[in-house]
C-alpha cells in the first residue's frame, strides 16, 4: 500500500458514536468500559487519529467524563430515539471538513489499516457514502461520509427514517470489502469484554 493519507490534504473527520444504551451491558455507558489499558473510546480513537484532522465523540451522556479524556464531544439534535443516524447527524453538522469517518465506540480491535483501505475507497470511487464489510458480513455503520449530506439526513430523519442503509441508499454509495479478520468483533456483553482483553494482551 502507498504512503498514509495527509489528514490536511483529505480532510477527514473522526467521528465515534458513543449514544448506544448498552442493555447487554447493564446500561453503561459503553464507550468509557475499559479493555486493558483504557476506554474503549479511546481505542477507536487511537485508531482513527493518523487518518482524521480531529476526532468527534457522538454522546448523549457522561459528557463531562468525555472531555476529561480530551475528546470533544456532540450531541444528538434532531430525530427522538433516532439511533446511530442521529449520532452521524450530529457528527456531520459539528464537523469542519468534506468527509467525516464514523466508527461506533464498540468495535476496539479497528485498526487504522483497516480504516485506511475504506478512507482510500471513498476518495478514489467519487462516492457519496461508503461502508466497511468483510468476508462474513457488512458493517454500515463503519462508513466515510460526505459532509455535504447532512441536510438529506436531517430530512430523513424527521419524515421517520431510521434505518442506515435505507438513507446510505438515496445517495451514490458503495460497499468496501476490507482485509479484515477480528477487527469487527462487537463488544455487546461481559463476556465480549473478557474476549476482546484477550486478544489485546
Amino acid at each position: 500500500m502507498s504512503e498514509r493519507f495527509d489528514p490536511a490534504a483529505h480532510s477527514i473527520s473522526g467521528l465515534i458514536l458513543a449514544g448506544g444504551q448498552a442493555r447487554r451491558l447493564g446500561h453503561v455507558d459503553k464507550g468509557l468500559v475499559r479493555i486493558g489499558s483504557r476506554e474503549m473510546v479511546r481505542h477507536v480513537a487511537a485508531a482513527l487519529v493518523p487518518l482524521v484532522n480531529n476526532v468527534l465523540v457522538s454522546a448523549n451522556r457522561s459528557i463531562d467524563v468525555y472531555h476529561t479524556l480530551g475528546l470533544d464531544v456532540v450531541e444528538d439534535c434532531v430525530g427522538e430515539s433516532a439511533g446511530p443516524l442521529a449520532g452521524m447527524h450530529a457528527g456531520l453538522s459539528a464537523s469542519e471538513c468534506a468527509w467525516v469517518l464514523v466508527v461506533p465506540c464498540d468495535v476496539p480491535l479497528i485498526t487504522t489499516l483497516v480504516l485506511e483501505q475504506l478512507c482510500r475507497a471513498a476518495i478514489e470511487s467519487h462516492v457519496d457514502i461508503a461502508y466497511a464489510c468483510d468476508s462474513e458480513r457488512s458493517h454500515p455503520a463503519v462508513a466515510m461520509v460526505r459532509s455535504c449530506l447532512v441536510e438529506d439526513l436531517e430530512k430523513f430523519l424527521n419524515a421517520g427514517g431510521r434505518r442506515i442503509l435505507a438513507w446510505y441508499e438515496r445517495h451514490a454509495v458503495i460497499e468496501v470489502n476490507v482485509s479484515a479478520t477480528h477487527e469487527f468483533m462487537n463488544v455487546n456483553t461481559p463476556a465480549d469484554v473478557e474476549l476482546v482483553a484477550r486478544y489485546l494482551s
